[in-house]
């Protein structure tokens, strides 16, 4: 007489292995949507990173640093999608400019996304500054811009808003 066999049959591992299958086929794009999300946060804390130095230099000085002539790091974002899977590769001495020594702004690690200040002293009164950070997260093409602005008040100091998604998509 023959022992009863033990272990599953191959249709039960075949229906386990398709359950498995349908789950990670309606997973994945979940889980591309919130590794882009993931890379805004750069955007939102270099944005208020710019705006706090932005407000101390306000503070000490009464006015707004210069405009940056373009974004910076200055590599295209698409060379860095074409090159380095959408990483920007900053160079040497980029941040040691003038207006990011006066924001004591600089990136630590190579972004993803490129920024730029922008202030025009004769607008004013009242004083304006923007902070933008330009991306392509998934090197598409299609940019994603932040924005922050930073407006000054009768009490002589700056409103802010935002960082917000001022162009495109927070995700695109």
């Amino acid at each position: 007489m023959r022992a009863p066999a033990a272990g599953f049959t191959l249709i039960e591992m075949m229906i386990v292995v398709l359950i498995v299958a349908i789950l990670a086929v309606a997973s994945i794009p979940e889980l591309v949507r919130y590794t882009r999300k993931s890379r805004t946060v750069e955007a939102v804390e270099a944005l208020d990173k710019v705006a706090a130095g932005a407000q101390v230099y306000y503070t000490r000085t009464q006015k707004l640093p210069g405009s940056s002539p373009t974004f910076v790091p200055m590599q295209t974002l698409a060379d860095a999608c074409a090159n380095f899977n959408g990483i920007i590769q900053p160079a040497a001495g980029e941040w040691d400019t003038e207006p990011w020594i006066s924001l004591t702004f600089q990136m630590a690690q190579n972004p993803r996304y490129r920024y730029r200040w922008v202030h025009d002293p004769s607008s004013g009164p009242p004083t304006e500054g923007n902070a933008y950070a330009e991306g392509d997260l998934d090197c598409d093409g299609e940019m994603s811009l932040w924005r922050v602005r930073l407006t000054g008040n009768p009490e002589g100091s700056l409103d802010r808003r935002g960082p917000y998604i001022f162009m495109g998509d927070s995700i695109e």
